[in-house]
């Protein structure tokens, strides 16, 4: 059966500055685009909109997403160009940051988002300058997920990503060595992973999310499907 949930997604991602084009001063960082594919195959990045940006948040804490998601509905309503906005969380210097994560077409957009967050009474953290920073980010998304087979589902919003459900609870350091294993044991290599997890009618369950360029076939899926499976497995047993 299909899947509509809001869901996690979290990965390891470097962080730096974003140069904006107008003087919006906002701390605001950008990632390096999908790093698990583009750099590990040496493909240019020539699309802005898979990079994301980060507003980062004054004073705001979690017990608040209920009230962010409304006025992130709202202020939607109001654009007239495309923009996905999703609360995040950006681990920064081993503290935990509140973040509207945007990605969108033009960045010059970035300033009337910025006046419709502030009427709503959302304050930005004003521009701070940083080295570039490997962080743990989490971001909560609204996701609709196509079953295809037992285990493998696709992105019904973006044809680049499709979801493999896991055997076993995994954190974000043993997803990551079990997606090189995946990588190094298989003709596949041509994509980024992150964790998502979704709670279910069943219980909370856990995927790798899966982003490759056009997406893969369904037959390429299954293989995937069966590596993760395999790997997942054998770390569980060596591991824990």
């Amino acid at each position: 059966m299909n899947i509509e949930s809001l869901a996690s997604i979290s990965k390891s991602e470097m962080l730096s500055n974003f140069k904006s084009p107008e003087n919006l001063n906002l701390f605001i960082l950008e990632n390096e685009a999908y790093p698990g594919y583009y750099e590990s195959n040496n493909l240019p990045v020539d699309d802005f909109k898979t990079k994301s940006l980060f507003l980062l948040i004054q004073g705001l804490d979690s017990f608040h997403i209920v009230k962010l998601y409304r006025i992130i509905f709202k202020i939607k309503e109001q654009l007239d160009f495309d923009c996905d906005i999703s609360p995040s969380v950006i681990e920064l210097y081993n503290y935990q940051n509140q973040a509207i994560r945007l990605r969108l077409e033009d960045s010059k957009n970035i300033s009337e988002i910025k006046s419709l967050f502030e009427k709503e009474g959302i304050k930005f953290l004003k521009k701070k300058r940083i080295g570039k920073y490997e962080s743990l980010i989490h971001i909560k998304k609204f996701v609709q997920m196509e079953y295809v087979e037992q285990d493998i589902y696709l992105d019904m919003q973006d044809n680049n990503a499709s979801y493999i459900a896991l055997p076993h609870v995994v954190e974000m350091n043993e997803l990551h060595e079990i997606t090189m294993a995946v990588k190094n044991n298989n003709q596949l290599k041509m994509f980024d992973a992150a964790r998502c997890t979704i709670l279910t009618p069943n219980g909370i369950k856990d995927f790798v999310r899966v982003y490759a360029k056009g997406g893969y076939p369904h037959e390429q899926l299954k293989v995937l499907k069966e590596k993760f499976h395999q790997q997942t497995n054998e770390y569980i047993v060596k591991n824990k």
